[in-house]
């Protein structure tokens, strides 16, 4: 299971084998497209997330966790998760 855990305490799971693309935009902006009992996009903002990018590839991530905006004194060349969303897809498989 792939755990996303929010800054408002809120943790959501998906199977990873219900992954079915991941697209990096560019080092701050990550997504995947979940294809489970429904069909989900998942949106990974933040920065320095190259190397996030390349684990998830090969399976080596079991959780993320969303720093929020009360983070304070986080080093600028650290990687850091920003926000994650979660947004529903419906009608025809748009993957």
């Amino acid at each position: 299971m792939l755990q996303f855990h929010f800054y408002d305490g809120r943790v959501v799971s998906y199977a990873c084998s219900d992954i079915r693309e991941m697209q990096k935009r560019d080092a701050g902006h990550i997504e995947l497209s979940v294809y489970g009992m429904e069909k989900y996009r998942l949106t990974i903002k933040g920065r320095n997330l190259n190397e996030l990018f390349d684990l998830l590839q090969l399976g080596r991530i079991k959780s993320m966790t969303e720093l929020g905006p009360r983070t304070f004194d986080y080093p600028e060349e650290s990687p850091a998760i920003d926000s994650i969303t979660i947004e529903t897809l419906t009608g025809p498989s748009q993957f």
